[in-house]
């Protein structure tokens, strides 16, 4: 029986440098520094992949939670850019009921996808990212995917199944 030749040995050239981790999209409501709830672990686990090499982008509502009114030296009304624990975030406007409820409730998730959409077809646009992460709202679950899908598509060529983003031939997703 012949056996396995021995491949070449490997060449000790440089390569060129570049960036040694992913490009990461995280589109969600909350993020850092709200204290509690799921801005404190979407803020927690960009900043843990930013610590880690990765280029990550949030694109998220200014704080508001658990008050229920948008913090001081944020603004409700507008667009902001922040940079917090190596991550860059892209603060979008919403409205926030002072009391929460059934409709005032769905306007809040409402007027944040309305908002949010222009801002992270802008992102993805300019950071061309390798990995997105959205973070619907239990209210939302069903819908916020469907709608980031479609533009995915348009933008990138990408293909979803069940959350399992797939590449189409020359895709840069």
């Amino acid at each position: 029986m012949d056996s396995i030749p021995e491949p070449p040995p490997r060449t000790q050239t440089a390569a060129p440098a570049k960036a040694a981790g992913l490009r990461i999209l995280v589109l969600g409501l909350n993020a850092s520094p709200e204290p509690i709830g799921i801005g404190k672990y979407s803020g927690e686990m960009m900043a843990w992949l930013a610590a880690r090499g990765h280029r990550v982008t949030g694109v998220a509502a200014p704080p508001y939670y658990p008050a229920w009114r948008v913090w001081d030296g944020w603004s409700a009304g507008r667009y902001a850019t922040e940079r917090r624990d190596g991550v860059d975030l892209v603060r979008c406007p919403l409205y926030v009921p002072h009391r929460p409820g059934g409709a005032r409730r769905l306007v809040h998730l409402m007027s944040f996808a309305a908002s949010s959409l222009p801002a992270a077809c802008a992102v993805a646009r300019r950071l061309r990212p390798q990995v997105v992460v959205a973070v619907a709202p239990t209210l939302s679950r069903r819908q916020a995917p469907s709608w980031r899908r479609a533009w995915l598509v348009r933008l990138h060529g990408c293909t979803s199944r069940t959350s399992k983003w797939k590449p189409r031939s020359n895709s840069v997703c």
